[in-house]
């Protein structure tokens, strides 16, 4: 690996912090070293000036690097925060320079893949080997705590190790490379039940519900000729239908809880209701009610009561918290963006399409660009979609 290769690679594991390491003991660090970069960022753009390639996707990504910053004014004029501390927060919106850096190391497309691959496939091996390692662990993002043991959903242990994103991109290429590769395809189907298995390990249903359709539509993707696609679509019947016939001995617990679930009042709708309807001024609606820190009395109302007392998460309801946080004019313009998207997306690989539809599947209750580390990662796929773009003229896999 050369030292852009390396530079990459450590930056995308900050980005999950190492994988989720001790409990994302040292979040506060990482955090601080993604600012560093950014600030790394900044000058590194200034000093090489040149751009080489297009990039289809500048537009889009400086709107979503800056419009978050005004939310500052409501932030402050509504909600007492201090601009000091709004402005610190938004700083972490600098990763998404990391687009532009790429552009000027032009790292191909090849070299980002098996960064992708290997921190998927780490994050694979660990959710599978901790299995069978409790109750020791390193690599967590839920443990146990002194208020209750971690979480066993079906019999599997519940760790939720960040990484997810590496693992579906990387089950999407393998699944990419069966559908146009004559060559290697039980290679390719071993490395896609692999990354399956992480996916399943990870235990969220709507993530896993998601990939499953995602296999299920890819063949209308498919350059190739209509009887291949047929085979494609039947092959993905059969999958989706195997998997439905043995649900109970490979989700059994996960469904169980999940009609348990529709039974109870669901906290996710209650959360929906109260977020739609908060809003103390109408530039909160238009600029987003803004990004709560805990020295601050909206801070404290907000993480401590309603998220921590309460369990009002706006990171569980996906488009809507993003609509209260940034407001409805960022909102647009990620709907924009989608559009942009579909629009170019017969220029796009089929493994970047169907991981922009499990974006777009996951909208209701996840969405996409949530913090520091998420402005990275997505800076990356922004940036193979542009390379993706630059050579589709190439029938390249």
């Amino acid at each position: 690996m050369n030292k852009k290769q390396i530079f990459l690679a450590f930056l995308l594991l900050t980005s999950i912090n190492f994988w989720s390491f001790q409990g994302n003991k040292y979040q506060n660090v990482i955090a601080l070293a993604q600012l560093l970069f950014s600030v790394f960022f900044i000058f590194y753009i200034a000093v090489f000036r040149k751009q080489p390639g297009n990039m289809y996707f500048k537009k889009y990504v400086l709107l979503f690097m800056f419009l978050p910053f005004l939310s500052i004014l409501p932030c402050y004029a509504v909600h007492d925060q201090s601009l000091f501390i709004s402005i610190r927060i938004m700083l972490m919106q600098l990763c998404w320079l990391f687009y532009f850096v790429l552009h000027r190391f032009q790292i191909s497309e090849k070299e980002i893949l098996k960064i992708f691959i290997f921190i998927g496939f780490i994050w694979t091996f660990l959710e599978l080997v901790q299995q069978f390692t409790y109750p020791t662990y390193f690599f967590y993002n839920r443990g146990d705590t002194l208020e209750r043991d971690i979480e066993i959903r079906g019999g599997i242990y519940r760790y939720m190790i960040e990484g997810l994103l590496f693992g579906v991109l990387a089950f999407f290429y393998f699944l990419h490379k069966f559908f146009y590769s004559n060559q290697q395809r039980m290679k390719n189907l071993f490395f896609m039940i692999f990354f399956l298995l992480g996916i399943h390990l990870y235990m969220t249903r709507q993530v896993t519900v998601a990939v499953l359709a995602c296999v299920f539509i890819a063949p209308f993707f498919l350059k190739i000729n209509f009887r291949k696609k047929i085979l494609f679509f039947l092959g993905g019947i059969i999958l989706i239908g195997s998997i439905y016939i043995y649900r109970d001995m490979l989700f059994g617990e996960l469904i169980e809880k999940t009609g348990d679930q529709m039974n109870e009042e669901n906290i996710r709708v209650t959360s929906y209701k109260f977020y739609l309807n908060y809003w103390d001024d109408w530039s909160c609606f238009v600029f987003g009610n803004g990004v709560p820190h805990s020295n601050s009395s909206y801070g404290t109302y907000l993480i401590n009561y309603l998220q921590k007392e309460l369990g009002l998460y706006r990171s569980d309801i996906g488009i809507v918290g993003e609509l209260s946080k940034f407001g409805i004019i960022y909102i647009i313009v990620f709907i924009a963006f989608c559009f942009y998207f579909f629009r170019k997306s017969k220029e796009i690989k089929l493994y970047l399409k169907l991981y922009f539809i499990l974006i777009i599947f996951n909208l209701p209750m996840s969405f996409p660009f949530f913090e520091g580390g998420d402005y990275l990662i997505f800076s990356v796929f922004f940036y193979l979609c542009d390379r993706s773009i630059e050579t589709s003229k190439y029938n390249t896999v």
